[in-house]
């Protein structure tokens, strides 16, 4: 039962990658895709709540988080409120990536 379901969490992945990171989205990861989502539309989050989300530590977090300013689709601003808070928000770029892959989850 173990191998039938880490094939198929494999299957999956490898199913989204190709539909996911094609044209516009070919210079990001799944794993980009899915920090995206896990940032989501709406309000700020904090660099720990996402990091959580993905259970990852917030260094890994970190780094990823850098590529995707760079490349245009995360906005890091700090908090008015505690200037030690990084928060996170979609750009534009990365509100398109997000709803094509909330698309991608839908259809599936």
């Amino acid at each position: 039962l173990n191998d039938l379901l880490v094939m198929l969490f494999n299957e999956i992945l490898d199913v989204e990658q190709k539909a996911l990171i094609t044209g516009t989205f070919k210079e990001i990861s799944i794993n980009d895709m899915h920090i995206i989502d896990a940032i989501g539309i709406g309000e700020p989050k904090n660099m720990s709540t996402v990091a959580g989300e993905m259970a990852v530590t917030v260094g890994t977090l970190t780094t990823a988080i850098n590529n995707l300013v760079k490349k245009g689709y995360v906005s890091r601003v700090r908090s008015a409120q505690d200037k030690r808070v990084v928060l996170l928000s979609l750009t534009d770029k990365g509100l398109s990536a997000y709803e094509k892959h909330a698309a991608f989850h839908q259809k599936m």
